[in-house]
């Protein structure tokens, strides 16, 4: 363990805007036993309750839209660059923030959020064997820092580095991120890995993990990492991999051992990101993820009239998640109506908001499948056709005494696009619809920001704009002088339309 001890000693040094682990030099702890590895995990490698980690994400897909209330907050204007798509949004929010004088950008430098978790599973990855425990106890252990890590690799190499499936480049050729997999190694030593070897890693560590945590075979606490929320990240990275076999293989164990809430009845007590959800398989995070995305009346962002208009369905059909998962906003003045605001979450306290469903998975294997359907495989087809069937009857409501007339079976392409709307519905407003964007060719997107109640200004994001991958930090750059930028990052402002 004496490496160890020198690493917590050092790692105050290894980030700049606070301490990793906050040793006291007058009182060190040097783990020994597998559960205080487990504690260390828990507080160095998982997303705390009320942590942000990516707060951006909602504002760069095309869910929002601007509005304008009487003015604009100070956190409006903060995540404004990421909602316009600027080349150096967070150094804008940075300028932001030192206008009003106290820290208002958590959650919004990914870079440094998903690093400094990796280097806790680091550390539980490299010194957990060694520490006194039962083989079940170390299993556990590495099971949930693999999967962890493979997450956290997943969600930074789809910041920061172009899509894997992108049929007009090559990944092993763009660059990723920084691959660091030994506690002793910092980013700032290291330079890119490609895209292609990125998911490399991320498929090695999800193997292993899955074969460790499958060993208990249960679910403790959705607060911890477990098989099923392991096999679902499985299937959404082979999902982005275009491995429809292995997306749907993986897909398969969440759906034969996991619940698909039925919302055509009464509707659940429990909001969808919310503790006591039966679809949720992990959660973590903050709810404040997803702060000022139109959960207010006053909030300067609501959800865009296009994804409004997809819950709309002709009388007497309804789709229930309109109901479940959004609240109406009124107008101050005469009580018109105004649009909608998210209900996803509560809004009024600190705990947990992000969190890996069930549901996911039936819109995964649908996708896979349907995919399969297009090379030739009918009876993929057939099943995957009916997996959205299933999901779309847990979720609308056909009238009275009637049943849900099922999507019938057609050409491939437009029953894809019929999955993709469903998971755009589905998922809208957790995390994964600006990774979806990008996968799917990287389409153009417009998007308006109301500068005031009497202007308002349109800005654009053009098909496979290089603003589809993020620019890295500029302070990860001051770093380490052996990244190489994206290229997005030497555009100038981009001025509205």
């Amino acid at each position: 363990m004496k490496g160890l001890y020198i690493l917590l000693s050092v790692m105050v040094m290894c980030w700049s805007c606070d301490s990793f682990l906050n040793v006291d030099s007058q009182d060190e702890v040097i783990p020994e036993t597998t559960q205080a590895f487990s504690e260390l995990l828990w507080g160095e490698g998982y997303p705390q309750e009320g942590e942000l980690m990516d707060a951006i994400v909602s504002y760069l897909g095309d869910e929002l839209t601007g509005r304008a209330p009487m003015e604009h907050s100070e956190s409006a204007l903060l995540y404004r660059g990421f909602y316009q798509w600027q080349p150096a949004a967070f150094e804008l929010a940075l300028e932001q923030e030192d206008a009003v004088g106290y820290s208002q950008t958590d959650g919004m430098n990914c870079w440094e959020a998903y690093y400094k978790r990796i280097l806790g599973c680091n550390i539980a990855l490299a010194y957990g064997d060694e520490s006194d425990g039962t083989e079940e106890e170390k299993a556990r252990l590495k099971g949930e820092a693999h999967v962890l890590r493979a997450y956290y690799y997943f969600q930074l190499v789809n910041y920061y580095g172009w899509p894997y499936n992108d049929h007009e480049t090559d990944p092993s050729e763009n660059p990723g991120v920084p691959l660091i997999l030994e506690p002793d190694l910092v980013e700032e030593r290291t330079a890119r890995h490609s895209v292609k070897e990125v998911y490399e890693q991320i498929e090695k560590d999800l193997k292993a993990g899955i074969e460790l945590l499958e060993r208990e075979g249960r679910v403790r606490t959705v607060y911890r990492m477990n098989y099923l929320a392991a096999h679902l990240l499985a299937s959404r990275v082979y999902l982005y991999m275009e491995n429809w076999e292995e997306a749907v293989k993986h897909a398969r164990v969440v759906m034969e051992n996991a619940t698909l809430a039925d919302l055509t009845g009464e509707l659940p007590t429990t909001l969808q990101l919310e503790r006591g959800n039966e679809e949720i398989l992990w959660m973590y995070g903050a709810n404040r993820n997803w702060y000022s995305l139109g959960g207010d009346a006053n909030d300067s962002y609501i959800p865009s009239e296009e994804l409004s208009n997809l819950f709309v369905l002709e009388e007497p059909l309804q789709d229930r998640r309109l109901v479940y998962c959004f609240d109406s906003i009124t107008n101050g003045l005469d009580g018109s109506y105004a649009g909608l605001k998210v209900a996803k979450w509560n809004r009024y306290n600190s705990s947990f908001g992000q969190a890996f469903r069930s549901a996911e998975a039936w819109l995964n294997a649908s996708e896979a499948l349907l995919e399969q359907y297009k090379e030739g495989d009918q009876a993929a087809g057939i099943e995957g056709l009916a997996l959205l069937n299933t999901l779309r009857a847990k979720r609308i409501f056909a009238g009275e005494g009637n049943v849900l007339d099922a999507i019938p079976m057609q050409d491939a392409d437009v029953l894809l696009q019929l999955c993709r709307e469903e998971r755009q519905r589905e998922l809208c407003f957790e995390g994964q619809r600006w990774f979806d964007l990008r996968r799917y060719g990287m389409p153009r997107v417009e998007k308006v920001w109301c500068v005031n109640e009497q202007q308002n200004e349109r800005y654009a994001l053009e098909a496979r704009d290089q603003m589809y991958v993020l620019s890295i930090p500029s302070e990860a750059m001051d770093r380490n002088d052996k990244l190489v930028q994206n290229p997005g990052a030497s555009q100038g402002t981009r001025m509205p339309l």
